[in-house]
């Protein structure tokens, strides 16, 4: 529309046009629609690339990676280098087509071809870089995302992916370099990401991860609260979704400590990292905490909390929760877990699993207490008394006892792959 006078243009009082989600169905439904319209118009005016690469744009949308291929390849053949405008995401629509679809190499030569063409485009470099770490050849990935970097954001004109040449490219080059052995240099990428995009959050695991083969927990803490990581609320639960991840719920607990909770998963991450960090009281409290904000507890959540009331030797309490297991239909394989460990800690009498499902419950729930960090003798005590009971459980029957001894295999080559990740190849100590 053609307005006459600019000084007529201004603040509407209400949206002009309104944007709303709509369902996948409808959506699906609605690129059906284009894309019968846009056949339509291709017959009438096959000369226009444009109308190729909206084609492409609905069957990528689709998923139907060949016929957007095929369509894209179309609109590239006819736009000129100089319609820079809708010949470069043509490019780059056609690069992920090729990827998503499992040809590499056909990626690989139009990011070649293309980066000739258009030496300023970073994020062709990026694309590159990105099919050489998924060809594992992390070396050469890095020359191409260290190019990206230096180029810096392509000239307006170009379409071009907020990161390519900043967090997302310094993301990948830490992943490649550690991947070939550059840990130290890999750490340095991790903190460019992170300095280059606050609430890119991703490279913070791999990077405590490499730190804290290097440093104490406390040092780590330290040097995330010296970059004000943990006055970021989503951050804050994403590091302690870590530190629990690594072992350390105790130091996750520390981590979400100054964050207030709004999300049931929230919730559950602080109960979790509370109760295994060594704060029983404190875990058990926020689990009724929970219930009071109308938080249905998890089936594992559940089994924590009669796990902690065992420790605690409230036998009463824990037949009222385990009833409350009972009446939950899905709850029946945890109940019979749970009422088996309840017994051999109250009276000492050994029952029957019954069946897999709950050996499984018992196992996980084994596999948590591993991981508590608490500096209370009886606690520790404790901690050791519901392990060594679980065990004892499974291993009276054949069955949970082939499950048991499974899950303790998997456990030494976690133990052995973490001591030739942090004592060999991190710190670059001979076998």
């Amino acid at each position: 529309m053609f307005v006459s006078d600019p000084k007529e243009v201004g603040v509407a009082a209400v949206p002009v046009i309104c944007h709303i989600e709509v369902a996948a169905a409808e959506r699906h439904i609605r690129r059906g629609r284009n894309i019968a319209l846009l056949k339509k118009a291709i017959a009438e005016h096959d000369a226009d690339p444009c109308l190729q690469y909206y084609l492409g744009v609905e069957w990528l949308g689709l998923g139907r990676f060949k016929l957007a291929i095929d369509a894209f390849q179309k609109a590239l053949r006819q736009f000129s280098p100089a319609q820079i405008i809708f010949r470069s995401p043509t490019v780059r629509h056609l690069i992920q087509c090729y990827k998503n679809d499992g040809q590499l190499d056909a990626a690989l030569c139009l990011c070649l071809e293309e980066s000739q063409q258009y030496p300023e485009y970073s994020d062709l470099f990026f694309d590159a870089g990105v099919l050489f770490e998924l060809k594992k050849e992390y070396s050469i990935a890095i020359k191409w995302f260290q190019e990206a970097v230096c180029l810096g954001a392509p000239p307006i004109v170009f379409f071009h992916t907020d990161g390519t040449e900043g967090y997302l490219a310094n993301y990948h080059l830490g992943y490649c370099a550690e991947k070939i052995g550059l840990h130290k240099e890999a750490a340095a990428y991790y903190e460019a990401a992170l300095n280059n995009a606050r609430n890119y959050y991703y490279p913070l695991y791999p990077l405590i991860l490499l730190q804290l083969a290097q440093r104490s927990a406390e040092e780590v803490m330290q040097y995330l609260n010296e970059r004000g990581y943990f006055a970021i609320p989503e951050v804050s639960e994403r590091l302690a979704e870590l530190f629990w991840s690594a072992g350390l719920p105790d130091t996750g607990q520390r981590c979400l400590a100054n964050t207030e909770m709004q999300q049931k998963t929230g919730w559950e991450l602080r109960t979790r990292c509370q109760l295994y960090g060594g704060d029983i009281a404190g875990a058990l409290q926020s689990m009724e905490q929970m219930r009071l904000n109308a938080f249905e507890l998890p089936l594992e959540m559940q089994a924590d909390e009669i796990a902690a009331l065992l420790m605690q030797g409230r036998f009463e309490e824990v037949r009222g929760r385990l009833w409350e297991l009972w009446r939950r239909p899905e709850g029946r394989d945890a109940f019979r877990a749970m009422f088996c460990l309840y017994k051999r800690l109250c009276d000492n009498t050994l029952l029957s699993l019954a069946n897999r499902e709950a050996a499984v419950v018992l196992l996980n729930l084994a596999g948590r207490c591993l991981r508590a960090q608490t500096r209370d003798f009886q606690q520790q005590e404790r901690l050791a008394a519901v392990i060594r009971a679980i065990r004892e459980i499974l291993a009276s029957e054949v069955e949970t006892l082939t499950l048991l001894i499974s899950d303790l295999s998997e456990k030494e080559q976690d133990v052995k792959r973490n001591l030739e990740y942090t004592c060999t190849a991190l710190r670059g100590l001979c076998r």
